[in-house]
């Protein structure tokens, strides 16, 4: 199965060198071993204290930076999941 993933740094020569190689082995093998069966759609935005912090402003209301931040791709009711609507 061939997911979608999407890699993009905030800016040139931000993080480590290899993390879009890292993040494209690393996410099939944990989407495998977490056993999820249908196709997935996963971005990563690689950015700075600035860029984070402007996103938590804008999404969150909170005017400061964190280590990650997470959205979901459709509105989601707990325990109410159907992986096959999902696409």
């Amino acid at each position: 199965m061939k997911h979608i993933i999407h890699v993009k740094r905030d800016k040139k020569d931000l993080g480590h060198s290899e993390s879009r190689r890292l993040i494209l082995n690393a996410v099939p093998a944990v989407l495998e071993a977490e056993g999820i069966a249908c196709l997935c759609e996963v971005s990563f935005l690689l950015t700075d204290d600035i860029g984070i912090r402007a996103l938590n402003r804008d999404f969150r209301n909170i005017d400061s930076e964190t280590d990650v931040l997470s959205f979901p791709g459709q509105d989601l009711e707990p325990g109410n999941f159907n992986a096959d609507s999902s696409f």
